[in-house]
């Protein structure tokens, strides 16, 4: 985050990074919630709602 421009904008690259982990971050939850899904399908469990 200290990798700025002079004007303030951070760097196109810092941002991209960024974006990256989230994505990633994003995927692994969807596929954890898929799994448990498909697992409490499966095993006949009722399903957790918060």
């Amino acid at each position: 985050m200290t990798e700025a421009l002079s004007n303030g904008v951070p760097r196109s690259d810092t941002v991209d990074r960024r974006l990256r982990i989230a994505i990633g971050v994003l995927c692994l939850i969807g596929i954890g919630v898929a799994g448990y899904l498909t697992y409490t399908h499966y095993q006949g469990v009722k399903v957790l709602c918060l």
